[in-house]
């Protein structure tokens, strides 16, 4: 009797660990929804993205809420209409295989972006760093990406987008 109980509680115990493993990975998941939001609905999305220089020294940390509450350099707001112009870029975004990153580094943010949706709310978030090792998306750390940084270069202004380039250029040199 004591063994059957044991195998049910055993049996009880894998199914739980296997349903939470399997609702973790789908929440965590950070392009579920957005490639098939970009795929078809553009026109609902909005796309801010926050923008520091990168050798401005600051005496505190960087993070989201100093962003929000005014601490850039540059804001944009990107419509749907100007989205669909860059539909390939988003594609390549949503697309990415993101690889968590053990690196431990404090956040000292410079570039912010986030993809809002009419109904849905946020549907993909980038933080990256001073030191662009690793990055934050939808509040996970990952090893970072040279896509992240060309959706922002995209629609920075110029002085900023060179500026980004000529980082993400310095540190992922394109060879011909």
């Amino acid at each position: 009797m004591n063994l059957k109980k044991l195998k049910t509680w055993g049996i009880t115990l894998l199914l739980f660990l296997v349903v939470t493993a399997f609702v973790s990975y789908r929440r965590n998941r950070p392009s579920f929804d957005f490639f098939e939001l970009i795929e078809y609905e553009l026109d609902d999305i909005t796309l801010m993205i926050y923008y520091l220089e990168f050798h401005m020294f600051t005496t505190t940390r960087v993070t989201v809420d100093c962003f929000i509450n005014g601490f850039y350099d540059d804001k944009v707001v990107v419509t749907g209409e100007e989205l669909a112009k860059h539909r390939d870029l988003l594609g390549q975004l949503a697309n990415i295989e993101l690889i968590p990153s053990n690196n431990r580094n404090w956040v000292d943010a410079r570039i912010y972006y986030i993809f809002e949706h009419e109904k849905h709310g946020e549907i993909f978030s980038f933080l990256s760093f001073q030191s662009i090792e690793d990055a934050m998306i939808n509040n996970q750390r990952v090893e970072t990406n040279r896509v992240f940084y060309e959706v922002a270069i995209a629609f920075l202004p110029e002085r900023a987008a060179n500026r980004v380039q000529s980082r993400i250029d310095y540190f992922w040199p394109v060879c011909d």
